[in-house]
């Protein structure tokens, strides 16, 4: 399995970017996802020999985390500008 963080949606199709590897992108129709991702979730997933997922999981903890992680260094920056 790869983690990959969804960087966007077009239309039908997630944009995901892999972890650690952001130039690695993977377009992957929204329907072989969770039904409840959103823009910004990191996923762990696995796919079948043909390309199409086999196991897609949400790994909320690190997706809460990175969203923080973001929240931050946007305040400390918009601080800065004060």
């Amino acid at each position: 399995m790869t983690v990959y963080t969804i960087d966007r949606f077009e239309g039908d199709v997630a944009v995901m970017l892999e972890r650690g590897n952001e130039t690695v992108q993977r377009d992957i129709p929204v329907a072989e996802l969770p039904s409840t991702v959103e823009q910004g979730d990191i996923l762990d997933i696995e796919f079948d020999e043909d390309g199409t997922v086999r196991k897609a999981v949400t790994l909320t903890e690190q997706t809460l985390a990175a969203k923080q992680r973001a929240e931050a260094l946007l305040q400390k920056l918009l601080d800065q500008n004060k």
